[in-house]
C-alpha cells in the first residue's frame, strides 16, 4: 500500500493532538472512544478551560 507511514507533529499542540484522537476513533481504531473520551476529560485537547 502506498501513502504516507508517519507524521511529525507537535505533541504540544492541542488541535492535532485532537486530530489524532478523532482519526483514531473514526477509523475504529478506538472501541467505543474510549481513548477520546479520556483524552477530553484530560483536557488534552479542545477549547482551553
Amino acid at each position: 500500500m502506498f501513502g504516507m507511514d508517519s507524521a511529525i507533529m507537535d505533541p504540544l499542540n492541542r488541535d492535532m493532538l485532537g486530530g489524532v484522537y478523532a482519526a483514531e476513533a473514526l477509523l475504529g481504531e478506538d472501541e467505543y472512544c474510549i481513548e477520546y473520551l479520556s483524552a477530553y476529560r484530560d483536557d488534552l485537547f479542545g477549547a482551553v478551560k
